[in-house]
């Protein structure tokens, strides 16, 4: 938590007043606020982009603003109002994510998400896995619909899917919620069930909250993962469906992975494989891909692009949902536009044109990672300043498939 204290407190004491203190302390002072804010202003004077001019005086008139402000706020209202600052440029790459280790807001013990417009908790550590399959209608009396209202200002996006995704993550931390006056507690919340318990669930530190033995309610119901919630730590993998003569290529991050083979090698062989298999219909499963760098996803466009057997209508079908983001959007863009290709599932959370890459900039006195857009690119004339990537087939996943272990996708595809 970046904090003006002089004296970090015993584990014992910290836990006893139930703050969230692990995370790295930082001494603040509005002088050195003032510094790390005009160190933001000078890096982004000089390379920022943003495709909307009429954006980014509202970035450098809000930063000028708060440097005026940093006698009168907080530590973690003047990190929250930068967040807000960064947000009204409306890009998914410009931000400062308020729920990094830097900032040490503390969590709940839970993580939530939102089917339609319904909030359900998925996973839960062991105190609370009584709490697994449960929708919340409310944060101390407070709606689910003004909650995700009250959020928006501090979540970027490039369009709704963003959000959609983001807010049952900026929930998990009471002292934000505090912070931004939604709730009157900084270390605990009470959920008003759907069921109509009530229950106080306490905010633990993100050290805590990174170690937790999570448990699912696919696990409480000893049903096995579908395909696509499996070997999420692989970046890429692929398994042959023989049953269906289906090819099931998941693509978790457009990023070599360490101790693996590169992309390149592995689409070699996979396109390899797919030559000698001849399967009726190839899955690219780019849900929860957030991204990388979409260049080494050419050998696969390109290899689709040599087969003219495979690239036909109704045999490629791209999934996507509300994670797949940046160089993983692009890459569905890409074959979107060149191939004959089905989308499937949600929007992505990028859209077509805009910011496609991003750097990093870590402030010397509060140590905050900012990231922002340094540059533009126009995949797709055509699609001009639409919000929402393309999406042939609106497939919404919805609480009953999740919790019982479906993958309405592809039932899908193996129904067509």
């Amino acid at each position: 938590m970046i904090v003006r204290l002089k004296n970090s407190c015993l584990l014992g004491i910290c836990l006893l007043l139930n703050l969230s203190l692990w995370a790295q302390i930082q001494e603040m002072t509005p002088d050195k606020w003032r510094q790390d804010i005009a160190f933001v202003e000078h890096k982004l004077s000089k390379q920022f982009k943003n495709p909307n001019p009429d954006l980014p005086p509202l970035l450098f008139d809000g930063l000028q603003r708060l440097k005026g402000k940093a006698d009168q706020l907080s530590n973690e209202k003047m990190a929250i109002e930068l967040g807000k600052i960064l947000a009204t440029q409306q890009d998914g790459h410009t931000e400062l994510d308020l729920m990094q280790t830097a900032v040490g807001f503390n969590r709940l013990p839970l993580t939530f998400y939102f089917f339609d417009k319904d909030l359900y908790i998925l996973n839960a550590d062991d105190t609370y896995q009584d709490l697994l399959g449960k929708q919340v209608l409310s944060f101390d009396g407070v709606s689910i619909e003004e909650l995700y209202q009250s959020l928006l200002s501090i979540m970027p996006a490039d369009n709704k899917m963003e959000t959609i995704h983001m807010a049952p993550v900026y929930l998990l931390a009471p002292r934000l919620l505090f912070e931004l006056g939604i709730i009157s507690n900084p270390n605990s919340v009470q959920l008003e069930l759907a069921d109509g318990k009530k229950v106080s669930v306490e905010g633990i530190s993100i050290e805590a909250f990174q170690n937790l033995d999570w448990k699912n309610i696919k696990d409480q119901k000893e049903l096995a993962y579908p395909l696509y919630l499996r070997d999420r730590n692989k970046s890429y993998w692929h398994k042959y469906l023989d049953q269906s003569n289906i090819f099931y290529f998941k693509y978790n991050r457009v990023k070599n992975q360490k101790g693996q083979e590169s992309i390149a090698s592995f689409t070699k062989q996979m396109l390899a494989e797919i030559d000698r298999i001849r399967p009726d219909k190839l899955i690219i499963d780019m849900r929860n891909n957030r991204g990388g760098n979409y260049n080494l996803s050419k050998p696969l466009i390109r290899g689709i692009l040599k087969r003219p057997w495979l690239n036909q209508n109704g045999k490629i079908f791209i999934f996507t949902n509300r994670t797949t983001f940046s160089a993983a959007s692009a890459t569905t863009l890409f074959l979107k536009r060149d191939a004959k290709v089905t989308i499937v599932g949600e929007h992505s959370r990028s859209k077509p044109n805009g910011s496609q890459n991003s750097e990093v900039m870590q402030l010397s006195h509060s140590k905050l990672r900012i990231s922002y857009t340094n540059r533009l690119i126009v995949h797709w004339p055509e699609k001009g300043k639409a919000k929402l990537p393309p999406l042939d087939v609106p497939i919404p996943l919805r609480f009953e498939d999740y919790a019982q272990a479906k993958d309405p996708l592809l039932d899908w595809v193996l129904a067509q």
